[in-house]
């Protein structure tokens, strides 16, 4: 999960829209179970979708989640922050697929396959939820020691992430 870079980003995504930090264990857990659902089922052999357009459409989740961050609002709750483990299991799916592509270049053991995917699919939740305990340290250093620059920092971090997706998904879509 270290180095998956755009996964990484869809979790910190989900922290920085989402209030609670049980909201964002339900919404992350749900995450990792689509993607598990989809990487099984592509490692056996009983899904499959084109790497290429796959990846370019996880780009755009992301872009989505900084969409959300973005137009959120005191009141005025948005579909992700409605309904976060709809959201998150539905991009989590797509997740899945890239996952598996990632899966199929390094390889996994012939003869331990289930053992394998197990170990994976708890490894990359564990990682998610240290990646959320990091991300909602930060948040609560950043509110009790630099209140006046949340919003901006916030913002900053928001465009960073639409950016990113955005160049990601024209690189993946045109490359």
């Amino acid at each position: 999960i270290v180095f998956g870079y755009d996964h990484l980003l869809f979790v910190v995504s989900l922290v920085l829209l989402l209030s609670g930090a049980w909201t964002i264990a339900k919404a992350v857990t749900a995450f990792t179970v689509a993607h598990s659902i989809t990487l099984i089922g592509t490692t056996m052999g009983l899904l499959g979708l084109p790497q290429r357009p796959v990846e370019a459409v996880i780009a755009l989740s992301i872009l989505f989640l900084a969409v959300e961050i973005a137009k959120k609002r005191e009141g005025a709750p948005r579909l992700s922050e409605r309904i976060p483990w709809v959201v998150a299991f539905g991009f989590g799916l797509l997740h899945g697929f890239g996952f598996a592509g990632a899966l199929q270049e390094i390889g996994l053991p012939e003869s331990d396959v289930p053992i394998a995917l197990l170990t994976f699919n708890l490894g990359v939740e564990v990682g998610q939820l240290a990646i959320v305990l990091a991300a909602l340290g930060v948040l609560h250093l950043m509110r009790r020691f630099a209140k006046a620059a949340e919003m901006p920092l916030l913002k900053l971090a928001t465009y960073a992430i639409g950016i990113t997706a955005s160049f990601w998904f024209i690189e993946r879509t045109f490359a």
